[in-house]
């Protein structure tokens, strides 16, 4: 058995290829689209684990200077992320698991998860439920196993 010791190409080589690919041709569809429900943002959730804060800082500030060279060449390209605290929070504490961010749990497409309008998500830094102010970026946290959208056309 072969040991893989690191990345197939290097987080430079990475970042070249980011800079230097052609932009993607799109076609247009001839005939109009129109969603028949707003998009939903849709995360399935395992056993939830807790962050060692120093063993997290070094591979957050890592991905969040890859984050800033590769997608934020110029600050205002990204204005909400100054900080490895805006790609990813640390949980030091448990969660309730019968719900999450105010959700029941709910069956989609056979999959058991947590199913919120992405715009909820997306449009806002905070979401108030059951009179509870939650910061938007920790809908997605260290219990998420995986995350999609889903839209009905």
């Amino acid at each position: 058995m072969d040991t893989i010791i690191g990345p197939w190409v290097s987080e430079i080589d990475r970042i070249d290829q980011l800079r230097t690919r052609t932009p993607k041709v799109e076609a247009t569809f001839p005939e109009q689209l129109l969603l028949a429900a707003p998009p939903l943002l849709f995360q399935q959730r395992g056993e939830a684990h807790l962050c060692n804060r120093t063993a997290m800082q070094t591979f957050l500030q890592r991905q969040f200077d890859l984050l800033r060279e590769s997608h934020c060449i110029i600050a205002s390209d990204c204005p909400n992320t100054k900080s490895q605290a805006d790609i990813f929070k640390c949980k030091t504490q448990m969660a309730d698991v019968s719900r999450h961010f105010g959700l029941n749990a709910t069956s989609l497409q056979g999959a058991i998860g947590y199913a919120d309008f992405l715009y909820t998500m997306a449009d806002n830094d905070v979401i108030v439920r059951e009179e509870t102010v939650l910061p938007a970026l920790e809908f997605l946290d260290t219990a998420t196993t995986s995350a999609k959208i889903v839209c009905l056309f």
